[in-house]
């Protein structure tokens, strides 16, 4: 074999060992790859530390009852057909001859109408958020920032007040577009606004197009009708009988969808349910009671004993009264209701008070708790003489301390509010919080530790 044919074989085997090479290589880096996800997901899969999750709970004593609501309400006529578009929030207080809605007598001018105003709301959010966002932030106060708006978020659709959630959607918004201008993105406010001026520009909506519903008289402004209006007049809340209440709450909602909704006149609303008679004795005329909807956007509130009629098959009829009106009172009729009929008392820690040159014993002030957030005994610490947990936030432990209204050898509940949402703490951020992650099992934590 001559010299030449020699180099070209080595030549030959060096690259065949090159290519083996690259591929083995290639291999390794995806066994390194597929390791790598395989240990990431085990440790998002199995976590360091054992958690929980921390929810809301109750801490009150209730009587069950299916309530049917009445109120002074008198439907409004209308002689156009076509699509209805209100222009008031349900529940909203109207004087005679506002405008209340609009009928447009096709779909398409409708659609014009809602994309107008959707674009206008757009420019002017957008016109004000370019006015306040020229001033560079900490970019770990806003990731804080941003972290807790998720959780109200999570609050408000737990809770069911959706009509709250647009507006911790756009704080949600403008924090985020914070955050990239903070990260050094650039946002083009002009050229998005100069876009939404022009697809505006190229909407028309002639006065032609629809018929203005005006209020016949003053009152609350409800959108919808269910058929029910008459079931019980308001007149004759106080001679209902159990039967009349009885038809009524068996009744089926019959929406008129030509509708264009209906106004309440009188302030006063009531709630008739029948409940047993060792269990109305909770109750007198007069009392300020609690009514917790578990089933309804507004949660609970409060309400008064109007009457209560006695029976001889041991039912009693009790019809409660409310002067309370929004979105979601203005939409009541067939509910599942609790009648609160005992609560937890708080006793905050007393302070002294502050009366120069007199001396008295400090004072503890009373509260009343509902609800609070229930943690795991086992999770419950000492720091500094408070009891707290340690929660996890990504793979940071964080201190939060407990008001504890409520401890039994299982649970604790911590609250940080009263029943009419007052707070009972000095400061509710350092509080635990619906949806922490609460650390169950760990050594040596402290705030701050990274958790592997």
């Amino acid at each position: 074999m001559t010299q030449r044919a020699q180099t070209s074989t080595d030549q030959a085997k060096k690259a065949k060992a090159l290519k083996l090479g690259k591929k083995l290589l290639t291999i390794l880096c995806i066994v390194l790859a597929a390791l790598y996800c395989c240990y990431q997901f085990y440790q998002w899969r199995v976590p360091s530390v054992k958690t929980e999750v921390a929810l809301e709970q109750s801490v009150y004593n209730a009587v069950d009852a299916q309530v049917f609501v009445v109120r002074d309400e008198h439907i409004l006529s209308n002689t156009a057909s076509g699509k209805v578009i209100p222009l008031v929030e349900d529940g909203e207080r109207v004087a005679k001859g506002d405008v209340v809605a609009m009928v447009f007598h096709n779909d398409a001018d409708a659609a014009n109408y809602l994309r107008a105003q959707e674009l206008k709301n757009q420019i002017s959010y957008y016109e004000q958020l370019s006015k306040q966002l020229t001033t560079v932030s900490d970019i770990n106060a806003l990731n804080e920032d941003v972290f807790s708006l998720l959780l109200d978020c999570l609050d408000t659709v737990d809770s069911g007040k959706f009509s709250h959630l647009g507006d911790r959607t756009d704080e949600l918004k403008n924090m985020l577009i914070r955050r990239q201008m903070t990260m050094g993105e650039e946002i083009d406010f002009p050229s998005m606004i100069s876009a939404l001026k022009a697809e505006l520009d190229g909407l028309t909506v002639n006065e032609s197009a629809y018929t203005k519903i005006t209020a016949e008289r003053s009152g609350y402004y409800i959108s919808s009708t269910d058929g029910l209006e008459g079931a019980i007049p308001y007149g004759q809340v106080s001679s209902v009988t159990q039967d009349a209440l009885q038809k009524a709450l068996e009744a089926k909602a019959k929406p008129d969808s030509g509708g264009v909704g209906k106004i309440v006149d009188s302030f006063d609303w009531y709630l008739l349910c029948t409940i047993q008679e060792e269990k109305a004795l909770s109750f007198e005329r007069g009392d300020s009671i609690t009514v917790r909807m578990p089933f309804s956007a507004e949660g609970a509130f409060q309400a008064e004993v109007e009457n209560i009629a006695q029976s001889e098959d041991g039912k009693n009829l009790v019809t409660l009264k409310c002067n309370l009106m929004n979105e979601n009172f203005a939409n009541l009729r067939q509910e599942t209701a609790q009648l609160v009929t005992n609560v937890t008392v708080y006793y905050a820690a007393p302070q002294p008070e502050n009366k120069s040159g007199e001396t008295e014993k400090p004072k503890s002030k009373q509260y009343i708790v509902d609800k609070g957030i229930r943690v795991s005994s086992s999770a419950v610490r000492v720091v500094d003489g408070e009891k707290c947990v340690y929660v996890r936030r990504g793979n940071v432990a964080r201190l939060r301390k407990l008001n504890v209204v409520y401890s039994d050898q299982t649970y604790v509940i911590s609250a940080t509010t009263d029943r009419d949402g007052n707070p009972i703490v000095d400061d509710p951020n350092g509080y635990l919080k619906q949806y922490d992650e609460v650390i169950l099992e760990g050594k040596d934590l402290y705030d701050g530790k990274i958790i592997d």
